[in-house]
């Protein structure tokens, strides 16, 4: 790879170790994809909201009251439901393809930064668990103390994650260089450069 540093200017393209030359994805083809994908995590979420709320029904109707404390913990049962679905979706995807659904459609991949194949299971299930995990690890330290703050917290280190690619020159987020990948465009780098 033909970098000195990970700052400075942004850079259109990368060669990688193998010497394969790619087209590197835009943040804002990074942002495009990972909305789809937060489209299909909010289905996600709201079928799993949909699942507690029969449950916690069902619970009203049964006239259960030995958990006074569970109606507290259903909020964190479907958000950790719907990260746990996300994550093991987007673990399978990458795996299987290199591509999420938002990826997909926008014409990006992530890639080895080794080689540029498809990243295997760990380096994919780190890039899908890293965001999450840190999300949930400053939601989990707060929520005691302040439910709604804990939420704002959780979802500005989420997007914190995904913003630490505008200060790479390789548009590279934290999951990205813990995982060793990147994300690049599938059009070919001559096809860009006449666009």
């Amino acid at each position: 790879m033909r970098t000195p540093s990970r700052h400075g200017p942004r850079q259109p393209e990368i060669t990688l170790r193998s010497g394969r030359d790619v087209a590197l994805a835009t943040f804002k083809e990074r942002v495009a994809a990972r909305g789809i994908d937060l489209i299909l995590a909010g289905l996600v979420l709201v079928l799993a909201t949909a699942l507690m709320g029969c449950l916690a029904y069902a619970r009203l109707i049964m006239e259960d009251e030995r958990e006074p404390y569970g109606w507290l913990l259903t909020p964190l049962v479907i958000v950790f439901t719907a990260l746990f679905l996300t994550a093991a979706y987007e673990t399978w995807a990458t795996t299987a393809t290199g591509q999420t659904r938002g990826k997909r459609l926008k014409g990006l991949e992530v890639v080895r930064l080794q080689d540029g194949h498809k990243p295997g299971v760990a380096a994919s299930f780190v890039r899908a668990a890293l965001p999450l995990s840190v999300s949930v690890c400053g939601m989990v330290f707060i929520w005691g103390a302040n439910p709604p703050i804990a939420t704002l917290v959780a979802i500005a280190l989420y997007c914190l994650t995904y913003l630490s690619a505008i200060w790479d020159r390789h548009g590279r987020a934290w999951h990205d260089r813990t995982s060793q990948t990147l994300v690049v465009s599938r059009v070919p780098i001559d096809h860009r450069h006449r666009q």
